[in-house]
């Protein structure tokens, strides 16, 4: 069994504290985050609640240059030879982490004490 806990109805924003919260589906609050075909594009320097979909503002020179820019460090990345495809052992379900148990339910939180988290991770590697 996977973890697949996803919510389509709202967006994530950090609080000054650093803690996220969820903006649920409010057009005067997110009405240029949404994809243009199923594509986004934001700047996470000065919009880090991701509000604007750079793809929606008609600036394609612009957007471009900056896609061409983030693909080229991506691919040092995923060229490099520890490269690795994603873990699939770290979307287990845990019981612990069913979010109906943990706050209002919004969000999957941290559930696992370091201890705990360090047995699971050794665990996947040596599985």
């Amino acid at each position: 069994d996977r973890w697949a806990y996803i919510r389509d109805d709202g967006w994530c924003v950090p609080d000054e504290n650093g803690n996220f919260g969820l903006i649920l589906d409010d057009p005067d609050k997110i009405s240029m985050s949404h994809a243009v075909d199923n594509k986004f594009l934001f700047d996470l320097t000065n919009d880090i609640a991701e509000k604007t979909n750079l793809l929606l503002i008609d600036q394609m020179d612009k957007n471009n240059e900056i896609i061409n820019y983030a693909k080229n460090i991506l691919n040092e990345y995923t060229e490099h030879y520890l490269y690795s495809e994603p873990l699939t052992f770290l979307w287990n379900r845990l019981p612990a982490g069913d979010p109906t148990i943990l706050g209002d339910g919004s969000f999957v939180k941290p559930f696992l004490n370091e201890q705990d988290y360090t047995w699971h991770i050794r665990k996947g590697f040596h599985a």
